[in-house]
């Protein structure tokens, strides 16, 4: 179940990244997807969606800089 989860999340993911295919060790911002905080937010609002959670935002601090460690934050919502 997990691992259908993480292929949603990329998925959903490069969908606002614009990129066709998404690493673990891809950063999120600056020279890595370079994610706007427009499409960030939006990305969260549809992964809420997808799943009918809700993301406490406080969890995707600064020091979540990698899409591995985004993935993480967000499978934890999940479990």
């Amino acid at each position: 179940m997990q691992m259908a989860n993480r292929e949603k999340i990329l998925q959903l993911l490069s969908q606002y990244a614009e990129v066709p295919s998404i690493k673990m060790d891809d950063m999120l911002f600056g020279s890595g997807l370079n994610l706007s905080s427009i499409s960030f937010t939006e990305f969260v609002v549809d992964f809420e969606d997808l799943f009918d959670i809700d993301v406490n935002m406080e969890r995707l601090g600064a020091d979540v800089k990698s899409v591995g460690q985004f993935v993480e934050v967000l499978e934890d919502h999940l479990s």
